[in-house]
Order: C-alpha cells, then sequence, then structure tokens
C-alpha cells in the first residue's frame, strides 16, 4: 500500500529530529574550535591525541578536552588569569592561591557562560537543554545566556566585591539529562563550588537532585518550570523555588474552553471526547485534577460513559522506540469529535501526523477532529511547519483552525516581554520565534538579585541565596527585568530595601512558603502572521477569569 503523504512528512521530520538529539533547530553559532579533527592536530602540543566533536577538540571519548595545566607540582594557581594563559585559554580558574586550577567544564557540564576570567566572578550551576550536535542551538539555553550578558555588559556584574569590585556573574551550563546529573552536580559543588543551581529537569529527576544533592549541600535551586506538589510538598528551608506556578493551575480553563468547542463544532449528535495523557507526574496531575471538572453533552465524564476514552502513553523522551501505533488505532476506531494532549513532543511528532493521514479512510464519515494541545507544545515550530500544509504540501487553513492550546498565563501588560523579545533577535537573529521561554531569562534576574540581596558575606552560600531571594520577590520598590534597570535595583537592594521584581512573565507574585509563583491559565491558538502565509502562536488570547470562564477576543479563526 502507498505511503500516505502525511506520515511520510512525519518520518522524514522525524528522522532529522533524531539526528539533531531532538532539538528543534541546527544552528552554527561560531563558538567551536575546530571543524575537523585536523584542526585540532594543528593547535599543536596537548591536542595531539585528540578529536573534534560538537566543535571541540575532546580526548577520544569524552568532552572534557585535552589534559589540563594546572600549574607546576607543588606551586599551585595564582591568578585565574595564570590558569586560563596555561590552558589555552579555556575556561579555567583559580578558586584558592596555591591549589591547582579549577576547569569550569566537565564532560557533564560543556558550556560557560560570562566573564570567568575576572577572578571576583561569581558562579552559579545550570541543567539546561544542551545537544551535543549543535549545544547553542536551544532558545531556553539563549535566554540565560543572553540575560547572564546583561548583568555583564550593563553593569560590570554584581556589586560588592573587595575593595568595591564588581563580580561579574558566570554560568556553567551542564546538560539536562537526567542520567548526568549526579556527576555533573559534584563538579558543580566539588569543584566549582556553585551556591545556586538554575535546575531544568524533568520532575522526578529534580526532585531527586533536589533531595540528594542539594540539599545535603544546602544550595539554593530555582526551577525555571512548572512546580508540582510533588515538589512543592519538600520542606526545603526556602532552598527550592518555581518560576512558574503549580502544573495544576491550568486545568480550569479546561472546562470552558471545552465547551466553546462543543458549540463551535456544533455536532448533531452527542459528541465523543478522547484524552491522552503522557506518563510522567506532571501530565498526570493535570489530567487528574481536571477530569472531575469536565462536561460535554450536558453530563459528566462518568455519565458520559462510552463517549470518553482516556489513554496514557510514554513520554517521547523517555521511551524514544515507543511503538505509539496501538494508540493511533484505538483513537481511529473511537472517532472522536476532540482530542484533549495532555502529553510531550510525542503528540506532534508519533500521534497526530498518523491519526491525521488515515482518518479519511479508517473513520469516513466522521469530521477529523478539533484538539486541545498542551503547553509543552506552546512553542513547536515542526506543529507549525505540520500544520501549514495538506497531504499534498500545498498551504492549508483545515488544520489549524482545528487546534487551540491551554497554557500558564504571561503578563497582562507585555510590554517588558516585548522589549525582551526585541532585544534576543538582536542578539540572536537567527532565530523567528524565539516566544515561549522567557521563564529561563526571569529566572536568572531572579536568581542574580537574590544572589547579590544576599549581602556581604565571606563566601556566597545557597542559605545566603535563599534569605536574598525573600528580599526581591515582595518589596515595596517595583524594578523592571532588562538592563537599563539593573542598576536601580541593586541601589535599592545596597540600601536596605527590598524590591519587587517585575519580570517578563509579570510581577513576581510567589507564596513563599512552597516557593512556587501563583499561576493562572489562558488558552493560544495559531494564526496567519504574514502576508506570505507564515503561521506563529498566538498566545493568551483568552484568559480564564477565576470564575469559570474565558475572557479575551480570539483572533486565528471566526465564530470560535
Amino acid at each position: 500500500m502507498a505511503q500516505i503523504p502525511d506520515l511520510q512528512w512525519f518520518l522524514r521530520r522525524w528522522a532529522w529530529l533524531v539526528a539533531l538529539t531532538g532539538c528543534n533547530y541546527a544552528l552554527d553559532f561560531e563558538t567551536r574550535q575546530c571543524r575537523t579533527t585536523d584542526d585540532c592536530r594543528a593547535l599543536g602540543a596537548g591536542f595531539e591525541a585528540t578529536e573534534c566533536r560538537a566543535g571541540s577538540c575532546v580526548a577520544p571519548g569524552s568532552l572534557a578536552g585535552p589534559e589540563p595545566n594546572l600549574g607546576e607540582p607543588g606551586s599551585g594557581c595564582v591568578s585565574t588569569a595564570q590558569c586560563i594563559a596555561d590552558n589555552r585559554d579555556e575556561p579555567f580558574v583559580c578558586r584558592r592561591p596555591g591549589e591547582p586550577c579549577t576547569a569550569l567544564k566537565s564532560p557533564e557540564c560543556p558550556l560557560v557562560f560570562g566573564d570567568f576570567d575576572d577572578d571576583q566572578a561569581v558562579y552559579f550551576g545550570a541543567f539546561l537543554n544542551v545537544p551535543e550536535s549543535a549545544p547553542l542551538s536551544q532558545v531556553s539555553t539563549l535566554n540565560v545566556e543572553l540575560a547572564v550578558n546583561e548583568f555583564n555588559d550593563s553593569v560590570g556584574g554584581l556589586p560588592g566585591g573587595p575593595l568595591g569590585k564588581l563580580r561579574p556573574l558566570v554560568g556553567v551550563v551542564c546538560r539536562n539529562d537526567p542520567e548526568l546529573v549526579e556527576p555533573a552536580s559534584t563538579h558543580l559543588f566539588e569543584d566549582v563550588g556553585v551556591p545556586a543551581v538554575l535546575a531544568h529537569l524533568p520532575s522526578a529527576a529534580l526532585k531527586q537532585f533536589f533531595v540528594d544533592q542539594a540539599l545535603p549541600e544546602q544550595r539554593f535551586v530555582i526551577n525555571p518550570g512548572f512546580a508540582d506538589n510533588s515538589l512543592t510538598s519538600i520542606s526545603s528551608g526556602g532552598l527550592f523555588w518555581h518560576v512558574i506556578g503549580d502544573i495544576r493551575d491550568v486545568a480550569p480553563a479546561y472546562p470552558p474552553l471545552l465547551a466553546r468547542i462543543e458549540s463551535f463544532i456544533a455536532s448533531p449528535t452527542p459528541i465523543r471526547v478522547a484524552m491522552v495523557v503522557s506518563k510522567r507526574f506532571a501530565e498526570q496531575s493535570i489530567a487528574d485534577t481536571l477530569t472531575p471538572l469536565l462536561e460535554f453533552n450536558g453530563k459528566s465524564v462518568v455519565e458520559n460513559g462510552d463517549d470518553f476514552y482516556v489513554a496514557s502513553v510514554p513520554a517521547l523522551p523517555d521511551e524514544p522506540s515507543y511503538d505509539y501505533s496501538e494508540l493511533n488505532a484505538a483513537l481511529l476506531d473511537f472517532r472522536p469529535h476532540v482530542v484533549i494532549a495532555i502529553t510531550r513532543e510525542e503528540f506532534v511528532y508519533k500521534i497526530l501526523p498518523p491519526v491525521e493521514s488515515a482518518w479519511d479512510s479508517l473513520a469516513e464519515g466522521q469530521a477529523r477532529p478539533f484538539y486541545v494541545v498542551p503547553t509543552a507544545l506552546s512553542g513547536n515550530l515542526d506543529l507549525l511547519e505540520y500544520v501549514s500544509v495538506d497531504s499534498s504540501g500545498a498551504s492549508s487553513e483545515s488544520k489549524r483552525q482545528r487546534i487551540v492550546g491551554v497554557a500558564p498565563a504571561s503578563a497582562e501588560d507585555m510590554t517588558l516581554y516585548n522589549q525582551f523579545l526585541i532585544r534576543f533577535r538582536s542578539a540572536f537573529p537567527r532565530f523567528e520565534n524565539p516566544g515561549g521561554f522567557e521563564n529561563f531569562y526571569d529566572a536568572v534576574y531572579l536568581l542574580a538579585n537574590a544572589m547579590f540581596a544576599a549581602g556581604s558575606v565571606p563566601e556566597l552560600r545557597g542559605l545566603d541565596v535563599a534569605r536574598g531571594m525573600q528580599r526581591v520577590i515582595d518589596g515595596n520598590v517595583e524594578i523592571s527585568v532588562g538592563p537599563t534597570f539593573i542598576a536601580d535595583g541593586f541601589t535599592a537592594l545596597a540600601a536596605g530595601g527590598e524590591i519587587r521584581l517585575l519580570g517578563t512573565m509579570g510581577p513576581a507574585d510567589f507564596d513563599p512558603g512552597v516557593g512556587a509563583r501563583r499561576g493562572n491559565a489562558s488558552v493560544y491558538c495559531i494564526e496567519r502572521s504574514d502576508s506570505e502565509g507564515g503561521l506563529a502562536f498566538a498566545y493568551d488570547v483568552l484568559r480564564y477569569d477565576g470564575e469559570a470562564d474565558l475572557a479575551g477576543n480570539f483572533p486565528c479563526f471566526s465564530g470560535f
């Protein structure tokens, strides 16, 4: 049987994604040491046995680079400048004169952001998405780099060093592969000595990292993503914070959204609703919160009986080789009017294309489903590409007019967010659609201000940062994120005051008891963005009003 064009598109796209280790971009920012192994050999002594991998000259089987020069036996280091010079300008530091130089990079931590060549630098660690094939290809990671650069370029770093010297901010970035967390933590805590970590990890891995590594060492951890009750229930002593609220905060938006969809599709018969849920704690939490709230056909989920179908599937990053064909066949057999996807990337790459491709032949006579997609897909450019064309490759309106999504609500005043987007596009012009990852940028601003607010201490520790965090989330002086306002915040804190940071996501509105932002939900959709017919996500088009309804003007298609 001939392959269906939509499925052919999916298979080609998925092969490309696997080759790029799951990233949405394949970009080269020219931060490489080499293009070929011959380039490494040409660097001379110390590089003869290295090979070129991901733009760096590394020992075979590792990403650690050539053997470091730690100084003459018994002599120890004198300065960071000397350590760097002795190690071919690689990021090495002299943490304590007289001791060996310390490598900031490790096989698990391949990136360093900021002015590491300054002896007064203040360090933090980070677990971020750093694909080996293209380390600087992820918008989330670049948002962290942008924020670090803004602190260093605008004011020279954090004030308060010896003799009034500034302290540049430096981030040591590790891969957020759960299998690498333990050795990366050892490097960050024992080798580099960071007091704080910005940790973007799956919920279970994040909990294990905090409980097993960070908490025993009394290190401060800020999670740029969602909280959930497995995280907020930990007794953290103020050391654990979450930039986005409880993942379950999005659940109340689903019932009024489903009511709108039911009215929009105007089915002459009772509708059937399918829910697909990833087997991850966050997605399961949303589903468990949401299911008792749903109503359609004027009845609850339980009362709808066979008109409601639910299936749980592995998240694609957890089981990349999982066969989703059984689920897809079940969906086609169920013939839903609405599919609610509370999933990860598997919905774009493994579920949506096969179901759409086979619909006409296996669900003949039934209108194609309306899809409610999750927060995880709110910035997925492959979803935009798939939605933009029909099975023949021609421009299509059919798919995008059957898709809406639910995500945490952004700031009601978008001024700071829009200013941030301008700065990001100026710094990284190759990215056309950088939205959806501003939480990483805000996380650095919260962390850096908390580190400064810790005050003058002999050695900055996690508990100092935790005390500083209390001074930046609920003060009476409002300070906006962005390079223009950094000095104003430092001035207010240096005078003994407290500030309230206004981020791209809105004002810092945290519950200090659990360390999580108080959140709300909104609806996003896909719209035509220019005269050439390009597609873009439109965010916060409808907001949950806190009283079981949605408010706003829906721009993506008429009649909704």
